[in-house]
């Protein structure tokens, strides 16, 4: 057997341990048949995708890199490029590779597709519109194409088109029909029709196995609760949890016992939470004890109206030792300077729409911290474990954790702000739920609870909104934030 027949046999070898997923198996049957033809694409190609699903993604990169150098016009192989590229945040060559793929195979519909969801990271989103179209053209089959370009429509504030998309993926699809109820009901949420928004949003629990569903309540509560005992689930993230904990006092006036079950890095601070009996991090809950999720607490409250969501008094309260140690070890660092402002840029990078809503530190280091207009500002950093050496960062009472390492730390140094600047985070609605003075920045589309236009929320009185015009771009918003900085250390130099 001459080394061409060797090669074409641990070729098949290897084929056979793919489609078998003895991935291991597959890469060494690849790599013996690559010793005898290392000028093999498709060799190379098909010993990437073994690596690949071995979980060797870096392996397999280098294998398709090797496989485009030797054929060009290999569109798969680009493809794969352009995915690894993707998932790595490499824009750059993500939309190289994956331009290169739908130039070899226009008619590839998945290619269309990962090519609408990196516009969409990248947000280009009225070009991943174009690009989920053409998917679903191609291939009408898959419905998650139509509802990719309907959330990238309602992204571009295209609601008709979003609507119908959601519309059609609900009708024609029992596999993606309850993230097309939650989609729209965010979208109904956004534009402030709030009985429809709650009402979609339920849907929301199909998706989840967190608590048991047959706790939860299938219609509004009744106007009595007494004697019952009602458990409110921490089922959002953080944010949501103090945005929606303010309506525990409502459960309370109708007579509940009135629990929360939450993570460990709230736990203590909701402890002086109007309206809770208990907070705890687990919880055993009886057959008789009804769960309401925080998002539910609106819907089964039956809370329709803008009025119904505004606080007149702050919930949440900092403990009295941490905001005393904080405003000592801030004084040390302010001297004579005249505000203590601040900052959070980033979000949680797990989070769907955070590379549209994070801001890089060296464009927030560029624009305030080294602005010779805002030297009278002592900045502090509310961004766990980051931030310049011209920054106050804080450390716990044994000089070991950062403040934002800890709810109650981190709640201690807001306090003591004049202002927060943040982007969208839980540690907006911290400040906005202690009455804190807090500027939110927000992207064009932000997340639904922020509306669409508008400086004021409705859910935090001393909150202050900055649009962007531009999906990832600031400028704008740097230029106002810098201009009522500037006002704000004026008024406080007048006040002195």
């Amino acid at each position: 057997m001459d080394s061409s027949e060797q090669a074409l046999r641990f070729h098949e070898e290897g084929l056979n341990a793919f489609r078998e997923q003895r991935f291991d198996v597959a890469v060494e049957s690849f790599q013996k048949a690559l010793r005898l033809s290392p000028s093999s694409p498709v060799l190379l190609w098909n010993l990437g995708n073994a690596l690949a699903l071995n979980g060797n993604w870096d392996l397999a990169k280098n294998q398709w890199l090797r496989a485009v150098d030797l054929n060009p016009e290999f569109g798969d192989a680009h493809l794969n490029l352009g995915t690894y590229y993707a998932e790595h945040r490499d824009h750059e060559h993500a939309l190289k590779h994956l331009g290169r793929a739908l130039t070899l195979m226009p008619q590839r519909a998945e290619i269309q597709a990962s090519l609408g969801h990196l516009c969409t990271r990248i947000g280009k989103i009225s070009e991943a519109i174009v690009y989920f179209q053409r998917a679903y053209h191609l291939d009408p089959q898959k419905r998650e194409f139509l509802l990719n370009y309907g959330i990238a429509c309602d992204k571009e504030g295209q609601s008709s088109l979003a609507v119908h998309a959601y519309h059609e993926v609900i009708r024609s699809s029992k596999e993606l029909e309850v993230q097309a109820r939650v989609f729209w009901g965010l979208m109904c949420l956004q534009r402030r029709h709030f009985r429809a928004g709650w009402a979609l949003a339920e849907s929301r629990h199909a998706m989840q196995n967190l608590y048991p569903k047959e706790l939860v309540p299938s219609q509004p509560l009744e106007k009595d609760l007494r004697g019952q005992r009602l458990f409110i689930l921490d089922e959002q993230g953080l944010g949501d949890t103090l945005q929606f904990i303010r309506f525990a006092p409502l459960l309370k006036h109708r007579g509940a016992e009135v629990r929360f079950i939450s993570n460990a890095a709230m736990s203590s601070l909701l402890t002086r939470t109007p309206g809770l009996d208990a907070v705890d991090q687990e919880a055993d809950v009886r057959p008789t004890d009804r769960i309401i999720p925080t998002m539910s607490l609106p819907y089964f409250l039956q809370l329709h109206s803008e009025e119904d969501y505004r606080m007149d008094r702050p919930y949440i309260f900092p403990r009295l030792d941490w905001v005393q140690e904080m405003a000592r070890q801030l004084e040390e660092f302010k001297g004579p300077r005249k505000l203590n402002v601040g900052i959070v840029w980033k979000g949680n990078p797990n989070h769907r729409w955070d590379h549209l809503r994070s801001i890089s530190f060296e464009n927030v280091d560029r624009a305030w911290i080294q602005n010779p207009k805002l030297k009278d500002i002592a900045w502090v950093s509310v961004q766990l474990d980051e931030g310049s050496s011209q920054m106050f960062k804080g450390t716990s009472k044994d000089g070991r954790l950062s403040p934002s390492e800890s709810f109650e730390q981190t709640a201690g140094l807001i306090q003591n702000l004049d202002v927060l600047i943040t982007v969208d985070t839980s540690m907006a609605h911290l400040a906005g739920a202690m009455g804190k003075r807090v500027w939110l920045l927000l992207p064009p589309q932000p997340d639904w609870r922020w509306g669409l236009k508008g400086s004021s929320s409705i859910w935090y009185p001393s909150m202050r909104l900055y649009r962007a015009q531009h999906f990832l771009k600031w400028d704008d918003v740097f230029q106002k934030v810098t201009e009522d900085l500037a006002g704000e250390i004026k008024g406080a130099v007048s006040a002195v």
